[in-house]
């Protein structure tokens, strides 16, 4: 028997409006059901978490081009304020930057201009990190 799922719930965060639309889009291709939110950085990241009227997302996506700097800030906060999965998709792809995501426990996706190679990736993740029920 298969496994149940819960409705995959995506916190998409990104300062970037063209980026954030892309994203998105990309989401709501792979699966047009996915119930998705946004918050444009940081600050609307943890205001979302903190507010107890929303849903703890199953699965937040941080693009940061420069992760070093912000994308693990954001990282440690969710994971400390809810224990929420996060997917870090960055342009900055190198040992560091997978050592930090290991320790901090969170998957990482390098953008890709082939945006079919970006998808089957995205699929991917979000499968491996939806909570079952």
């Amino acid at each position: 028997m298969a496994s149940a799922f819960k409705q995959t719930d995506i916190l998409l965060i990104d300062a970037n409006a063209e980026s954030l639309s892309q994203t998105k889009t990309s989401l709501t291709e792979i699966n047009p059901n996915y119930v998705i939110d946004i918050a444009k950085g940081y600050d609307e990241a943890i205001a979302f978490l903190e507010n107890p009227d929303n849903v703890t997302p199953n699965v937040a996506i941080i693009d940061s081009n420069d992760p070093k700097e912000l994308g693990f800030r954001i990282i440690e906060a969710l994971k400390n304020l809810k224990k929420v999965k996060v997917l870090l998709v960055t342009s900055e792809y190198d040992s560091e930057i997978l050592a930090k995501c290991g320790e901090l426990d969170c998957d990482v996706i390098q953008k890709s201009t082939a945006q079919g190679e970006f998808m089957d990736q995205l699929r991917a993740k979000i499968s491996k990190l939806r909570r079952p029920v």
